[in-house]
């Protein structure tokens, strides 16, 4: 084994077993191995000195521990070890993947139990110690916990090897000459007895289950799933993928076949069937456009659901309208990509979007043009505001079931009000002379003002989108009428080190420093955007400032290593609620 590749972590003996340090640890790391050491027996130097001295062969995990046999360990040799005092252990960080990281729901006993799991992936080769000092370890009534959880985990392999009645029987000796032999009978009794308490503590390790997306939106829902699940997979958590990205098994039977952190889709309505309510586990389901074009899949959520919307408002809207609780706002993040110097960049201005050609008589009747004028001279307003507003002014009380019927109603309205100023966004930039850079053939279909200075690129695909970005000088973002919302297509643009042009939202307000991290626009004064672009094309220095910046910010706060934490504290505080 390569001692270079190791980073150690070094802890006293009193924060050994201490799940959240080591957790947080592996959270921050990207060696390809991790060293756990209880520095008031060791340390990190002596134990690379016994790497490098011995010969581990093709070892992935090394443990120094007392009372443990030299050699190597399996599974139902490590169970047996119940007594073992571990001063240290490398192991692979790729292995977390299917392990998970440490149990957090554990007090004591946690590095024993994570040694449990590293041993069901490979064996384990341990170096026999002694410390005259340490004596016999008492067994503390958490460490009681650990082990009839651990009994209980692996109770069925036990019996399928035949091995259960030994290691149960040696146990309880053990636990009987400690003086807990009653509290390590009532303890696993429980664990047996009661199913939510035992899965309470194994989905803290559990995989999340991640949906890969469909290719809607030219792939960019499988690039969020996979950008998510290398993020949790990065934070030490156990992921598997229903396209064999990460784990062991993706077949739709896994997840009704054992426990789970959580199940991730992407705007995925399978997640609404009837097969994934009936499991226990927290289903996160990501939607990024308005609430009103998925209405029928958000009646009567289970509690245990979690709506990750790109805008606040969709997410105040849902728990409002539709009663589920766990509405939040949680946008999409972007992806590292090449960086190609300022003056480098072949495109002054590109826009990674599809076109298309608004419907002028897209409204059915006379309500519908009332709205349809109303949210042209409102563009700052969504699409429930704009409502709202054209109801109050014609004094009309509706019920909130009716409201609701009729803003559905307006569906096809609301589309090509966006089309409607995303033509009209282009517009200006193109009539102002300025060069724009488009991707796909439909753009073909634009016939407004400019079309001359229209430069149309073959369509490019999420991947190939982001080294577009990275040779732009500017990235332009128009949004899909998300008035409190962030999109990737943000991020990637600052992370590419483009200045990021984009209309105004209040999580862009929010988020990033206008005219020092970003460039704003207003829909409604959109005769000012030419001069705003021009500016930044004109003066290197203001333009590679706000570049900058913005990638600084994009790059710490809105990737998805980031959204992955985030996840992560979410599920966290609701349970601790």
């Amino acid at each position: 084994m390569k001692t270079d590749i190791i980073r150690f972590l070094e802890l006293p003996a009193e924060q050994y077993e201490n799940s959240k340090k080591k957790n947080a640890f592996i959270g921050e790391c990207s060696a390809e191995y991790i060293g756990v050491v209880n520095s008031d027996v060791t340390s990190a130097a002596e134990v690379v000195s016994l790497l490098e001295e011995l010969d581990f062969g093709d070892a992935q995990t090394v443990l120094f521990a007392e009372n443990v046999p030299g050699g190597i360990m399996d599974l139902t040799t490590a169970l047996s070890c119940f007594a073992m005092k571990i001063f240290a252990f490398v192991f692979p960080k790729r292995v977390l993947c299917e392990t998970g990281c440490f149990n957090e729901k554990l007090a004591d006993g946690t590095n024993y139990e994570f040694l449990c799991r590293l041993a069901e992936q490979g064996n384990i080769r341990c170096v026999a110690c002694a410390d005259e000092a340490s004596g016999r370890l008492p067994v503390l009534p958490d460490k009681v916990y650990c082990h009839a959880y651990v009994i209980r985990r692996y109770m069925t392999r036990l019996k399928k090897e035949n091995v259960l009645d030994a290691v149960f029987g040696n146990l309880s000796i053990y636990m009987e000459q400690a003086g807990a032999g009653e509290a390590f009978r009532s303890e696993l009794d429980r664990m047996l007895s009661d199913d939510s308490h035992f899965v309470k503590t194994e989905s803290d390790t559990a995989p999340f289950l991640v949906i890969s997306g469909d290719d809607m939106c030219h792939g960019v829902l499988k690039d969020f799933a996979s950008g998510l699940a290398q993020a949790l997979v990065d934070k030490g958590q156990a992921v598997t993928t229903t396209d064999g990205m990460f784990g062991s098994y993706t077949g739709a039977a896994f997840a009704a076949q054992r426990t789970l952190k959580g199940i991730v889709g992407f705007q995925a309505p399978v997640l609404e069937k009837t097969f994934f309510q009936k499991i226990d586990a927290p289903k996160i389901q990501f939607w990024f456009d308005n609430p009103i074009f998925f209405d029928d899949l958000l009646h009567d959520l289970p509690d245990n659901y979690y709506i990750l919307c790109q805008d606040a408002l969709y997410a105040k809207f849902i728990r409002e309208y539709y009663n589920t609780r766990h509405a939040v706002a949680f946008p999409p993040a972007g992806k590292a990509v090449f960086l190609t110097g300022n003056e480098q960049r072949r495109f002054d201005v590109s826009f990674v979007g599809t076109y298309r050609q608004p419907d002028m008589h897209c409204a059915l009747d006379a309500f519908q043009r009332e709205f349809w004028e109303y949210m042209l001279k409102n563009p700052s307003r969504t699409f429930e505001m704009g409502l709202s507003g054209l109801l109050f002014e014609r004094q009309i009380d509706v019920s909130r079931e009716e409201y609701l019927a009729i803003l559905k109603s307006l569906a096809n309205v609301c589309r090509n009000v966006n089309y409607y100023f995303r033509h009209k966004t282009v517009e200006s930039i193109l009539g102002a002379g300025i060069t724009l850079h488009v991707f796909g053939d439909t753009w073909e279909a634009y016939e407004g003002a400019g079309r001359e200075h229209m430069v149309i690129h073959p369509f490019v695909t999420v991947e190939e989108s982001l080294q577009v970005l990275a040779d732009s000088k500017i990235g332009l973002n128009i949004m899909t009428w998300h008035k409190a919302g962030m999109t990737e297509r943000v991020a990637n643009i600052m992370i590419s080190g483009a200045v990021c042009v984009s209309d105004e939202t209040i999580a862009l307000r929010e988020y990033f420093k206008e005219d020092e991290e970003i460039v704003l626009f207003c829909l409604e004064r959109l005769d000012e955007l030419p001069d705003k672009i021009k500016k930044l094309l004109a003066d290197y220095e203001y333009r590679s400032g706000i570049a900058q910046r913005g990638r600084q910010k994009a790059s710490a706060e809105h990737v998805w290593r980031k959204r992955a934490d985030e996840l992560l504290q979410l599920l966290q505080s609701e349970e601790t609620e």
